[in-house]
This record gives C-alpha cells, structure tokens and sequence, in this order.
C-alpha cells in the first residue's frame, strides 16, 4: 500500500485531534477536512465508483467523529483512522453483496415485458401518447425502454436505479396502462 501520510503530517492530524478533543472547533474543521481529502484517495483506490466513494468517506468521518474520544494522542492517527476506513469499506461491500443477491433473487420474479403489452400493434405517437398519461418515473422508465429502446440495465445506469428497481417500475406503469386502457374501454 502507498504511503498517504508522512510521519510528520501524521504528527499534526493528532495534534489537531488532540486539540479537537479539548473543544478546539477550529482544530477539528481543519483535521476533518484534511481527513476527507485522504480518505477519498485512500478509499477512491478500493471502491469502484464516486457516488460509493463519497458515501465510504462520509460513513468514515462519522465513525471518526463518533469514536474521537477512543483516539489516544500518543499513538498514530493515521492507523487509527484507517482501521475505521477498513471497517466501514467491509461495511460497504457486504451491503453491496446482500443487494446483488437480493438483485439476483429477484431476477427471475419480473418479467422483461408482461404477457399484454400495451405497445404491441400501436404506432409511435399512439405509445408516445400513452406513456405520457404516466406520471414521473414510470413515465421515464417507459420511455427509455419503450422509445428509446434501451436494455433495463442501460436504463438503470442512466437513472441510477437498480436493475430490479426498473423493472418492477415498468411493470407498475404496464399495470397502469392496462388499467387506464381498460377503464376507457368500459367508459365507450
């Protein structure tokens, strides 16, 4: 592993530590600050993308601040704050592998488009027309899997959703649709 502190800087975070712990506001904005700056490096090595780098340093800081009266001055902040980083990045990938298993779960349970879709023999304005009587997501998972064309994976990466998220939204808006559908056909 690389080196991301020098003995010296290593000296002055728990210096300021040591100060923060005596009620020095300033000493801890300045050590926090710094902190996240390591920590996103240290963290942005072992974890693929920013949004759950972001979140590993934020769940990082909060450990450390709520664990800041354990740290002893005369010992290394550096290894201190790391074994917290650690903690929280196993943290990190054991939700990340009980969300696949539970994406994986449910794979099989929703299906890729239900037995009546609503699209099938309508022209484009007629499907553009009926996705637009959806509302917020529904309406735009419906349009990029249905207009645009796209894989449920390719429209969970441009949403930020899961791939389960997505499909169970756009068999929502499919239920939706038959139901307005239906509902208008009682009403002619």
């Amino acid at each position: 592993m690389e080196r991301l502190v020098t003995a010296e800087e290593d000296l002055h975070f728990a210096t300021l530590m040591a100060a923060a712990q005596d009620g020095d506001g300033a000493a801890y904005t300045q050590l926090l600050t710094r902190a996240a700056a390591l920590l996103k490096r240290y963290t942005s090595s072992r974890v693929d993308g920013t949004a759950w780098v972001d979140e590993v340093v934020q769940e990082t800081l909060i450990s450390v601040h709520q664990s800041r009266h354990t740290f002893d001055p005369s010992r290394s902040f550096a290894s201190w704050m790391f074994a917290i980083a650690s903690h929280r990045l196993a943290d990190h990938f054991r939700r990340l592998k009980r969300r696949s298993e539970f994406e994986e779960a449910i794979e099989g349970d929703w299906p890729e488009l239900p037995a009546e879709d609503p699209f099938v023999g309508d022209d484009r304005q007629a499907a553009v027309e009926l996705i637009e009587r959806l509302s917020g997501r529904q309406r735009e998972v419906l349009t990029l899997l249905k207009l645009e064309g796209l894989s449920i994976r390719e429209a969970a990466s441009r949403l930020g959703m899961s791939e389960g998220a997505v499909k169970a939204m756009a068999h929502r808006a499919y239920k939706a649709l038959r139901e307005r559908r239906s509902t208008e056909n009682e009403n002619d």
